[in-house]
């Protein structure tokens, strides 16, 4: 893990939702997010494989018939971590 960009001083890890500006619409819901943060007030958070992810919002958002303010979208590490990790989607209702 890398120092922080505006101090240098080490970063801490600490998992929270993410509201991701995906397109021009309402932010995204992403569960379970690692943020990085430093004491100085900067913080950074980790997107594993934003490819798939995109995919995944992309196809959620054509095929399922609910506004994108209901969805929730959440990655799952593979057997070999983010490497063959995936992401999902849930109903918000159900992931509350």
């Amino acid at each position: 893990m890398h120092g922080c960009l505006d101090c240098g001083k080490p970063l801490t890890k600490k998992k929270r939702d993410h509201l991701y500006k995906y397109d021009r619409g309402k932010p995204i819901l992403l569960r379970g997010m690692t943020r990085l943060v430093c004491k100085c007030g900067y913080s950074e958070v980790e997107f594993p494989r934003i490819g798939p992810l995109h995919e995944t919002i992309k196809q959620a958002l054509s095929v399922l018939r609910v506004k994108r303010e209901d969805l929730a979208f959440f990655f799952t590490p593979g057997d070999h971590g983010v490497q063959d990790g995936a992401w999902g989607v849930i109903l918000r209702s159900s992931a509350a």
